[in-house]
C-alpha cells in the first residue's frame, strides 16, 4: 500500500468504490400468465423490446427482475400491459381481449330460450338502439322464402324482441339453407347455414354502419356474423365456454393462424354429451392448416378423427365432404348447396376436384363469391342465371313389324288401342 492509500481519509474511498464494482445477484422470478383460452395467445417483451417468450393458452417462466411488456392477442383483438416483475406474479385471464363477437349472458339467455324451441333462428343485435324489422330472410337453394324477419307469422315462425335484440325461429328439415340480408341502398347478401338432425343452428347477426357510395347505412352485417351450432342439453356455463371458443376458433381462422383448441376440448365439444359440430367444423379446417407444419403426421391423424366425427354429426354437409376430400376420404355430401366456410369452398372449386354438379345453386355462385373470411358470402345480383331445361324434340322410332301385325298397326288409333301387359307383352285391343 502505498503513502498516500494509507492516509485515513484516503482509505474509506476506495474501500467503497471496490464495494461498488462488486456485481449485484441476479433474482429470478416466476410469471404466469393465463390468457383464459387456448385460442389466444400470449407474448413477453423486454424493455428492448426483445420478444422473450410466446405461447397459447398460458405461460409460465422464470424471469430476472426488471420491466417487461405483456401482450395478448385473441383472433383480430389484441390488449397489453406493462409490469414490474420484482416478486412472483400471476396474471389472470381478465387482461386478455374477449373474441369479437362475444355477447353479453343476458344476450345469450335469450337466443337459448329460442333455440330451445326452433332447430333454425336468427338473433340480431344493434348495440345502439332497438333493431327494426330488416329485410333478412331464410331460403331454400330453389328460392323458396321460409321465413321473412319483416312478417315471421307470414311464414308461420316464431318472432321474439327484446332490448337491443330482434330475432325468428322455426323447425325445418336437416340440410342447407341460405340467410339472404338487403338493406336499402345496397344489393342483396346471401351466406349459407346447415341444419343438423340432432343440433339446432343459431346465427348472430349484428347491425352495423355499411358505409358505400358517401352515404352510410345500417344493417346485419354477415362478414362478422357468429353461427351457433351445439346440442340443446347443454348447461349454461359450458354453452358460455363453448360460444366463446367458437367465437374464438372464426376469428382465428379469418387470419390462417393455425392456432388449434387444445385435443380434448375438441373432442369434448364433438362428444355425444357435448355435441358442438361447429367448433369442431373450425377447428378442423386450423387442424388442416396446420398440418403442414411440424408434428404433421400426429397433426393429420388427429384431423382424420375429427373429420370421422364430423361426418356423423352433420351428415350431408358440404362443409364436412370438402374435409373429407381434403384428407383423401371419399366424400359423401350435398355439394349442390354451398358450404359455410370459405375455406371449404376453396377446396371444392379446386380444378382438379370438379365436384359441384353444373347449374346446381352452388355452381351459380361461383362469379359472385365476395372476398370474406371465414364465411362464404356471396352477391346475389351476381349470381349466374339457372339454366333453362333444353327442349325435347320430337323423335321418331322406326320398328320392323311382321306381315301379320302391319294390317293391325295401320288401325292403331282408329279401331285399335295399345297396352302394356305387368309381363312386359304389348297388347293391342279393339275399341268399343
Amino acid at each position: 500500500m502505498s503513502e498516500f492509500e494509507s492516509l485515513p481519509v484516503v482509505q474509506p474511498f476506495a474501500r467503497s468504490a471496490a464495494e461498488a464494482a462488486a456485481p449485484r445477484p441476479v433474482i429470478d422470478y416466476s410469471l404466469k400468465v393465463d390468457t383464459g383460452s387456448s385460442l389466444a395467445e400470449a407474448f413477453v417483451i423486454d424493455g428492448s423490446f426483445n420478444m422473450l417468450a410466446r405461447g397459447q393458452g398460458k405461460l409460465d417462466l422464470r424471469l430476472p427482475a426488471g420491466e417487461y411488456l405483456v401482450k395478448y392477442r385473441t383472433g383480430d383483438k389484441s390488449a397489453e400491459q406493462w409490469i414490474t416483475l420484482d416478486k412472483d406474479m400471476e396474471l389472470a385471464s381478465s387482461h386478455a381481449p374477449a373474441p369479437n363477437s362475444a355477447w353479453s349472458n343476458q344476450e345469450s339467455q335469450f337466443a337459448e330460450q329460442l333455440r330451445g324451441q326452433c332447430n333454425l333462428s336468427i338473433v340480431i343485435r344493434d348495440p345502439n338502439a332497438f333493431p327494426p324489422a330488416d329485410d333478412v330472410r331464410i331460403r331454400r337453394t330453389d328460392g323458396t322464402t321460409l321465413a321473412l324477419l319483416t312478417d315471421p307469422a307470414a311464414t308461420g315462425w316464431t318472432s321474439r324482441t327484446a332490448s337491443h335484440l330482434q330475432s325468428m325461429g322455426g323447425n325445418v328439415a336437416p340440410g342447407g339453407y341460405v340467410v339472404v340480408v338487403s338493406t336499402p341502398g345496397l344489393r342483396p347478401y346471401a351466406m349459407p347455414v346447415w341444419v343438423t338432425p340432432d343440433c339446432p343452428t343459431q346465427i348472430f347477426l349484428e347491425r352495423r354502419t355499411l358505409g358505400t357510395g358517401g352515404k352510410d347505412r345500417r344493417g346485419p352485417h354477415l362478414a362478422s356474423a357468429s353461427i351457433w351450432i351445439a346440442t340443446r342439453d347443454l348447461d349454461p356455463p359450458k354453452v358460455r365456454q363453448l360460444m366463446e371458443m367458437t367465437d374464438a376458433a372464426k376469428s382465428v381462422l379469418s387470419y390462417d393462424r393455425p392456432i388449434v383448441p387444445e385435443e380434448h376440448e375438441i373432442f369434448e365439444a364433438l362428444d355425444a354429451k357435448y355435441m358442438c359440430p361447429i367448433l369442431g367444423l373450425l377447428a378442423a379446417h386450423l387442424l388442416r392448416l396446420k398440418a403442414k407444419g411440424p408434428n404433421a403426421s400426429k397433426t393429420k391423424t388427429l384431423l382424420a378423427t375429427v373429420v370421422q366425427n364430423l361426418a356423423y354429426l352433420m351428415p350431408g354437409s358440404p362443409d364436412v365432404g370438402a374435409l373429407q376430400l381434403a384428407i383423401g376420404v371419399p366424400p359423401n355430401a350435398d355439394f349442390t348447396v354451398p358450404p359455410m366456410l370459405s375455406h371449404s369452398w376453396a377446396i371444392l372449386v379446386d380444378p382438379a376436384i370438379s365436384v359441384i354438379p353444373p347449374n346446381s345453386y352452388a355452381d351459380r355462385i361461383r362469379t359472385a363469391v365476395c372476398a370474406t373470411r371465414p364465411w362464404l358470402i356471396w352477391n346475389k345480383s351476381k349470381m349466374t342465371k339457372e339454366a333453362a331445361p333444353a327442349k325435347r324434340g320430337k323423335r321418331t322410332i322406326t320398328v320392323d313389324l311382321p306381315p301379320e301385325l302391319r294390317q293391325a298397326a295401320s288401325q292403331l288409333g282408329k279401331h285399335l288401342t295399345l297396352s302394356l301387359s305387368p309381363e312386359g307383352r304389348v297388347i293391342l285391343s279393339r275399341k268399343p
